[in-house]
């Protein structure tokens, strides 16, 4: 096995030999490329490269640009933190040809629309996941998919803890970043799993879990100097529903308030061509915003007509519906949402069957 590293060293060296590698064997995180996603990836293919000294390394891969990475002010705290360059220590799926030898997916458990360009299909070896199972790649070994725990890095660290393979530090301290984050301090949507992963990982690093969740909020929670389309792109996912393209969009500020006091022409006119942009059918933003230190989430589902008026007739369950708007361009419906621990990883399924519904008509 290989010996304890810290996680920029480690990046460091997968960064150099990348290019050079005639056999590759890469970790892909999801397309938001959220703190879970990035972590979840890096400590993968730690995991897997430990496991597997002599042969050739795992290496990690961010799913998206280099230029939005860096509007993600709390990935950007997470890498100043482990003294991670961006530049120096990352690879990121545009960096990736047509000559991927091995895949392993985290967090998530389906192909985007970047990963399916890169032919991959066949190369799918492993799986680990906390969402919806799609019940696709059913060969991967190992392929755990567990949506009880409230963060994908909970279950890559359980990993590490039953394979004995001793983590450095930084590795540990990265690791906790996420399931802090994910789990509001182990407040919300946290198992017992993450419960007891936070114990271990404390014991091997000597962060205050308390103060650096306080201090992963501040970031993500900053939107100065931040535009509508920075904000849409920025925790962003795209899915396919019977050929129909849709996204999603996950936001820090409350849709509702944003609607009611925005400029609606410019903002909309900014949405739509976001839509345009990416060619999709409709698009929702989900928010995630505090109010008087309680998390509060509401929704806005934007599109053509037909489709949201199915919304309106359709999605009852966790919503309130605060207006519907049907005499501009784009029609809208905002909701407020019920409960906090009702995210995208809720909605995906619920839009999908709207879709499907929507379509049989």
């Amino acid at each position: 096995m290989v010996k304890k590293m810290k996680v920029n060293t480690f990046l460091n060296k997968t960064k150099a030999v990348f290019n050079s590698l005639v056999q590759k064997r890469v970790v892909i995180g999801n397309q938001s490329a959220d703190l879970d996603s990035i972590v979840s990836s890096i400590s993968m293919a730690f995991y897997l490269t430990s496991k597997a000294p002599d042969s050739v390394p795992y290496i990690p891969i961010i799913n998206t640009s280099k230029s939005l990475i860096k509007t993600k002010k709390e990935c950007m705290f997470l890498f100043d933190y482990w003294s991670i360059d961006v530049e120096r220590d990352l690879v990121f799926i545009c960096e990736c040809k047509k000559d991927l030898n091995e895949v392993i997916l985290v967090d998530h458990n389906e192909l985007d629309t970047n990963e399916k360009e890169l032919g991959i299909d066949d190369k799918i070896k492993a799986i680990i996941d906390h969402r919806l199972d799609k019940n696709l790649f059913i060969e991967a070994k190992p392929r755990i998919i567990d949506a009880s725990v409230g963060s994908c890095s909970t279950l890559i660290a359980k990993l590490f803890f039953d394979s004995g393979i001793q983590l450095d530090e930084s590795f540990a301290g990265m690791l906790l970043f996420p399931i802090l984050s994910d789990t509001n301090n182990l407040t919300c949507r946290a198992s017992q799993q993450d419960i007891e992963a936070v114990k271990t990982l404390g014991t091997i690093c000597t962060i205050d879990s308390n103060f650096l969740y306080s201090e992963i909020e501040k970031f993500k929670f900053d939107l100065s100097d931040e535009d509508l389309t920075t904000s849409l792109n920025k925790d962003y996912k795209q899915f396919e529903t019977n050929n129909v393209k849709w996204g999603m969009s996950s936001v820090n500020f409350s849709v509702n308030e944003w609607i009611k006091k925005s400029t609606r022409d410019d903002d909309l006119k900014k949405v739509k061509e976001f839509m345009q942009e990416k060619e999709l059918f409709f698009h929702a933003i989900l928010s995630c915003y505090k109010n008087l230190n309680e998390f509060k989430r509401d929704l806005i589902v934007i599109g053509e007509k037909c489709l949201i008026f199915n919304f309106e007739k359709t999605l009852k369950n966790n919503v309130r519906l605060i207006e519907k708007n049907d005499q501009c361009e784009l029609v809208y419906i905002v909701y407020s949402v019920d409960q906090v621990n009702c995210t995208r990883k809720y909605f995906q399924p619920e839009f999908e069957k709207i879709i499907k519904k929507f379509q049989s008509v």
